[in-house]
């Protein structure tokens, strides 16, 4: 359920901001009172912008007004450019390496920031913009665990319907964790990459 008093704050801020209430700004409303869960993280704003008719400048503007005020955050992706995989995810571009493993294509490349990165933007898991409640908090937050060539996922994926029959035969690594706002050890499970903690 969305918190409409909240979401309507940061909405006027961000209009505030871009000096006005655009198109732009109602469709990006609309889509987070009414996209499931699993859309509202890593939104590409070039789909966005196709998806709802937009000139793609004005929709990477208004992402970024959402993001300066907090309603969304904003990720760089470095994707592979034999198979199309994420190999990296990074919070600012100062952090990219020079040379990047694709654990899908087993080989190392370099890392061409050119042609290869995508920028993704997700509804800000931070508690004090709970627009959800937990599911997209703990989503976020496992997502985050996750490193190149990693599945992390919960308890609540491993007992649901059809999910356990595809996990049986493959190695899984699970611990607890303590994520960031969310009370109390959290078990998460592991394939594929390294150590959790």
């Amino acid at each position: 359920m969305v918190n409409e008093a909240l979401l309507a704050e940061k909405l006027a801020e961000i209009a505030a901001a871009a000096g006005r209430a655009s198109e732009v700004l109602r469709a990006l409303a609309s889509f987070v009172r009414t996209a499931g869960d699993e859309a509202l993280v890593r939104i590409n704003p070039v789909h966005f912008a196709q998806q709802h008719g937009f000139a793609t400048g004005a929709v990477v503007e208004m992402f970024l007004h959402a993001r300066k005020l907090g309603l969304l955050t904003m990720e760089w992706q470095y994707v592979c450019p034999g198979c199309g995989e994420i190999v990296e995810r990074l919070a600012s571009l100062t952090s990219a390496a020079a040379h990047t493993f694709c654990q899908v294509c087993s080989v190392e490349r370099d890392a061409d920031l050119s042609d290869f990165i995508e920028v993704t933007f997700s509804v800000s898991p931070d508690d004090r913009l709970d627009y959800f409640g937990q599911t997209v908090n703990i989503a976020a937050r496992v997502q985050a665990l996750a490193g190149a060539g990693e599945i992390i996922f919960t308890d609540d994926i491993v007992v649901s319907q059809g999910a356990a029959e595809r996990v049986t035969d493959l190695p899984i690594a699970s611990s607890d964790v303590q994520l960031k706002g969310i009370a109390g050890d959290l078990r998460v499970h592991r394939i594929g990459g390294g150590d959790l903690t």
